[in-house]
């Protein structure tokens, strides 16, 4: 990936050869301005994944609560069990455990919702970001290896003719420059090609390493927390069907 320095620096040595054109530098801000939208995008995303990852913590704290709330109701239904000579109040507090069963039931399915669809959404925020770093990471490298190394090529080629055009008026001309100074002019310029093609190849490597490594995180903190809300879903299950069986010996 060119910098912006680099970028003046080629074109200022474009110039100095008599070969520069606007249009060089509408093509080069059109470019950065597009990368420059790319990763505002990409910034967002990752904003978004992170109000995701909060409303999962909190979720994740109100199931917590459900269990507390689950193992207090299992104390209140063994002292009922307890006193078996008071019958009817006995009925009374089964039939209040029941409804509370009843209502702890919907509250867990409802937050086992809630908790699949905040799961569903960062897995999804996950897959946007990444083909959000793979665009990015094909528009430079693409656009700033191939479109640049083309460009390049084409000045090369421009120098090269105006050099020879250059070596054939030498005599008429009186020119200055020697066969010696025009062949170094011409070495210069190739090396310089290389050396930005080389470049931009390099920075391209790096970028795509470190997208790649970052991806990989989030796709393993997803699996982490999906296998986490798995267990805490399992869980509270088993508690209320623990205790659902309880109410009904108690009822027997």
């Amino acid at each position: 990936m060119f910098g912006k320095k680099k970028k003046d620096d080629l074109l200022a040595e474009l110039e100095e050869l008599g070969f520069h054109d606007e249009g060089d530098d509408e093509a080069v801000k059109e470019l950065e301005e597009k990368n420059a939208k790319l990763a505002k995008e990409i910034e967002a995303l990752k904003a978004k994944n992170q109000v995701y990852e909060q409303e999962k913590k909190e979720a994740i704290a109100k199931n917590q609560d459900l269990q507390l709330t689950v193992e207090k109701m299992e104390k209140e239904l063994a002292s009922v069990e307890a006193i078996p000579a008071d019958y009817e109040g006995r009925v009374e507090e089964i039939e209040r455990l029941n409804k509370k069963i009843e209502t702890l039931k919907a509250e867990n399915k409802q937050l086992t919702t809630n908790l699949e669809f905040a799961s569903n959404r960062a897995m999804e925020l996950t897959q946007r970001l990444e083909m959000q770093t793979v665009k990015m990471e094909s528009n430079e490298t693409e656009n700033n290896s191939s479109a640049e190394f083309a460009e390049l090529q084409t000045k090369y080629q421009q120098v090269k003719d105006q050099l020879a055009t250059l070596k054939c008026q030498q005599a008429k001309d009186d020119l200055e420059l020697t066969k010696n100074e025009l062949a170094d002019v011409l070495i210069e310029a190739k090396s310089k090609a290389k050396e930005i093609v080389r470049k931009a190849e390099f920075d391209a490597h790096d970028i795509k390493l470190k997208s790649e490594e970052e991806l990989a995180e989030l796709r393993q903190g997803c699996i982490r927390y999906q296998n986490y809300i798995e267990k805490m879903r399992n869980d509270s299950i088993s508690l209320l069907d623990q205790l659902l069986q309880q109410s009904q010996r108690a009822s027997k």
